[in-house]
């Protein structure tokens, strides 16, 4: 099925990360760069396409006295006054510093602390609270935050035909990969809201379908867990699943969404792990329409 095969392409990058990892802990004794270094060169190729600007981030932490009153209101006042927007701010209890009822007070504030006003501003805070330091300063990578930006996802992908590797059994076969990126294209225009495109599929596909519907179908009863071979009977009830026919996603998406919440949509191509993942925080499957 569909999510069998990008189930597939997810396991490819999870053993490439694992393979990563063994590189890293070699660069680690060899080179003895930084563990923040090595990760972000070993996965720099997993990385999303640019969708939105990155964020800027400084995250402080900061003791007050409890007993104070408008203690905490001047520890944030020389950010107000640099014009410095906070993003988060929670407290949590601590204890007594040099007899002090204190309260230890987290903040992240938008922005790079090698900016002068943010940098400023902290020297400022520091010379009023109890305690103060930088947790971290860096730079986030844009992610979606809202389930309308996976429909940019879609600009992030390979090719549809051009992911072929030249081991695969229809990378020299020009009707193929037509078909395929006929297919990949009518789900290009998708947007969140809408209904999936409907393919018609050919004899061929069907058959081909067919073929693997019967190989699976021997190998569920000793294969496949209790909970799957339940779950697959409902989608057969509900989705169109028969080895005579190969189900659309919208009939797939519609009946998971009623039974789990989750949604499929169309996606022209591989997509990077990372926004694969990003789209799960939606509640949302990305899946490729072609018989690969």
């Amino acid at each position: 099925s569909y999510s069998f095969c990008t189930l597939l392409r997810t396991m490819r990058s999870v053993v490439r990360s694992l393979g990563r990892c063994r590189q890293l802990k070699q660069v680690r004794w060899e080179g003895g760069e930084s563990m923040e270094d090595q990760i972000k060169a070993a996965y720099m190729d997993t990385s999303s396409v640019s969708f939105g600007k990155d964020r800027e981030l400084t995250q402080l932490q900061f003791s007050i006295d409890n007993n104070t009153p408008g203690s905490l209101f001047d520890v944030l006042l020389p950010f107000k006054n640099a014009g410095i927007n906070l993003s988060s701010l929670t407290t949590r209890q601590c204890p007594d510093i040099n007899n002090l009822k204190a309260i230890t007070v987290f903040v992240d504030i938008e922005g790079n602390i090698e900016n002068p006003e943010i940098k400023g501003a902290v020297e400022k805070a520091k010379s009023i609270a109890v305690h103060c330091q930088v947790i971290n300063s860096c730079t986030i990578p844009w992610y979606a935050t809202e389930i309308s930006h996976v429909d940019l996802f879609n600009r992030g992908t390979m090719a549809a035909g051009e992911d072929l590797s030249s081991d695969h059994p229809g990378f020299n076969d020009p009707e193929y990969r037509a078909r395929r990126d006929y297919i990949a294209a009518t789900g290009k225009s998708y947007k969140h809201g809408m209904k999936v495109p409907t393919v018609s599929y050919t004899k061929d596909e069907i058959a081909t379908w067919g073929k693997v519907w019967d190989r699976l179908m021997e190998l569920y009863p000793t294969h496949a867990c209790k909970e799957y071979q339940y779950n697959f009977s409902l989608m057969v009830e509900n989705c169109g699943y028969r080895p005579d026919n190969i189900p659309n996603l919208e009939d797939i998406s519609s009946y998971l969404k009623y039974r789990t919440g989750f949604s499929i949509r169309p996606v022209t191509g591989l997509l990077t792990p990372r926004n694969f993942l990003n789209a799960l925080a939606f509640r949302v499957f990305h899946s490729t329409q072609y018989v690969s």
